[in-house]
């Protein structure tokens, strides 16, 4: 098995790292965005820990968690491993923009599949980019908000972050769908 390396940092909510193979170095294969400040990361023991470096997608995440409008780039991320039809819905998924969503059906059309709609909900369960892929900007039919790997605040926190309206805990504001 390859060494993967990390480097921890904080943000304003919290602590959170980035994991990156040397050769793709400076390429992320996994980001822990951290939600709250007593959220544990994971285990990282596996990883070789790397204290003096802080990578141009964490830096961009400190920045995203301080509340600006960061612009994300998937050439920071490494999709080596990346089955090819998540590949194709991450790239799709990044382009939803700052203050926006869309549904899974929607995000199926752009990957044109558009009966996908479950499979996409599967891709964006599985992703571990976000920020850089913001799975938390796809939402289910209705402007219900659907699943989200850290759970149903994280999303609401990120959301709101990002100046979508939801109402009530449960549902996106329509006149923030496209």
């Amino acid at each position: 098995m390859e060494a993967l390396y990390a480097a921890i940092f904080e943000t304003a909510w919290g602590r959170s790292a980035v994991c990156w193979r040397p050769e793709q170095f400076p390429k992320v294969c996994q980001i822990y965005l951290s939600h709250d400040p007593s959220e544990r990361l994971p285990d990282l023991s596996d990883c070789v820990l790397q204290t003096s470096i802080l990578l141009p997608v964490a830096e961009k995440i400190q920045r995203y968690c301080a509340g600006e409008n960061v612009h994300f780039d998937v050439a920071d991320i490494d999709m080596n491993d990346v089955p090819p039809f998540r590949w194709t819905v991450y790239l799709a998924a990044h382009k939803i923009p700052f203050g926006r969503v869309w549904t899974y059906g929607r995000l199926a059309h752009e990957v044109n599949n558009p009966r996908a709609a479950r499979a996409v909900g599967q891709a964006m369960a599985h992703n571990r980019f976000a920020p850089v892929v913001p799975c938390h900007r796809v939402i289910a039919a209705g402007g219900r908000l659907g699943g989200f790997g850290p759970g149903p605040d994280a999303k609401r926190l990120m959301l709101r972050h990002e100046g979508i309206r939801l109402l009530g805990e449960d549902r996106v504001d329509p006149a923030f769908i496209d």
